[in-house]
């Protein structure tokens, strides 16, 4: 059954989160930058 793996399984949920959470704050940091980066032209900036 499936209860005799619920360690594995809440590992799984989990590194599911954590892999969701850092992809979600690394896409709206992405965007956040592109969308900076137009709205100053095409200034460059040092980061």
């Amino acid at each position: 059954m499936w209860i005799h793996h619920i360690g594995e399984i809440m590992i799984a949920v989990l590194g599911l989160l954590i892999l969701a959470h850092f992809g979600l704050h690394f896409y709206f940091k992405y965007v956040k930058r592109k969308k900076e980066k137009n709205k100053e032209g095409s200034k460059k900036e040092s980061s």
